[in-house]
């Protein structure tokens, strides 16, 4: 009977496991895709309005941008998560969750050529109450 017991947990054990580790796979590979999405985003934005962005932009005007100029895969990502778009005079600040009321998972300033805030792979890197002080734009001006 212990035999059987040490089976069916160890069973359960290599199942758990797997699921875990294909859940985590599954993560990185969408955290992937959104982290494409938001860059190639920025790169349409400062395309279109060359350091000129109006002072109303926000997630439904970045979204209604970039509808045709991304792949719809990326496109469907920044669907999925709860976008938020901050406009800072000739660039913008996206903050991306994986819903409402969720915590940030990055953080993104249109005018630099990398992502800014890697949240989700490093969360205890960034003061995200002080996202200004990784603001390069700003930083260099």
């Amino acid at each position: 009977m212990n035999k059987n017991l040490l089976i069916i947990f160890v069973s359960l054990f290599a199942v758990t496991s797997v699921s875990c580790s294909t859940i985590r796979e599954l993560k990185e590979k969408e955290y992937g895709v959104l982290v494409s999405a938001v860059l190639s985003s920025a790169e349409k934005t400062t395309g279109k309005y060359s350091g000129n962005l109006p002072d109303d932009f926000d997630r439904n005007a970045l979204m209604n941008l970039v509808k045709d100029k991304i792949p719809r895969e990326y496109y469907k990502e920044l669907e999925r998560h709860y976008i938020d778009v901050e406009p800072k005079g000739d660039y913008y600040l996206l903050k991306a969750y994986d819903s409402p009321g969720t915590n940030m998972i990055l953080f993104d300033y249109s005018c630099t050529p990398k992502l800014d805030g890697n949240v989700w792979e490093e969360p205890g890197k960034y003061d995200l109450n002080r996202l200004e002080l990784y603001d390069e734009c700003k930083l260099n001006n």
